[in-house]
């Protein structure tokens, strides 16, 4: 059988129904752990936040020529949360959410990667992203791609959950002689 290709891309609006698609069914797995109202509303907001006007951008993880995987970046705590307060002024990971039919073949990595790359690009040396405890395989997957946590970045959501911080820290390349 030959190895599908993987392509990472930034989204368009022809992709944000597959995109709604793949962030309802990656997170149905946490459906048990909300009320059946909280479950309403968590599922309506990941579906609103395709649209989100405070996006910087998109990301999409292509498998076959059909959406897999996504992830929103966002480049500061005021345009991923209208927190200010926060202090955060480099890119922030919202919404990782990868197709569970097509886990274990490193699309949320390759997502991720393509994040780091772009806030290299951007001028920053450091990727944000915020977790709960009930995400235990991707605070695993942060963890082993070199996240660490970010304790000062840490808050409670309006539901009383302590929602983790974690940063991932770009090492700038030293010069050759130094």
């Amino acid at each position: 059988m030959k190895q599908q290709e993987l392509m990472i891309r930034q989204a368009v609006k022809e992709d944000h129904e597959a995109i709604r698609h793949v962030l309802i069914k990656s997170y149905e797995q946490y459906e048990p752990q909300f009320t059946e109202e909280g479950w309403q509303n968590y599922s309506a907001a990941l579906r609103a936040a395709v649209d989100n006007p405070n996006m910087e951008l998109m990301l999409v993880a292509e498998l076959e020529g059909k959406v897999v995987g996504t992830l929103q970046m966002f480049r500061s705590s005021e345009q991923a949360y209208d927190k200010p307060e926060m202090g955060i002024t480099s890119a922030i990971v919202r919404f990782l959410g990868v197709d569970p039919d097509v886990r274990g073949k490193g699309i949320a990595e390759s997502l991720l990667r393509k994040s780091i790359d772009l806030t290299q690009s951007w001028g920053e040396n450091v990727l944000y992203l915020h977790t709960s405890d009930k995400m235990q395989a991707a605070i695993r997957l942060y963890e082993r791609m070199g996240f660490e946590r970010a304790l000062d970045k840490e808050f409670v959501n309006q539901n009383g959950t302590h929602v983790k911080s974690y940063q991932y820290v770009i090492k700038k390349e030293q010069p050759a002689g130094s």
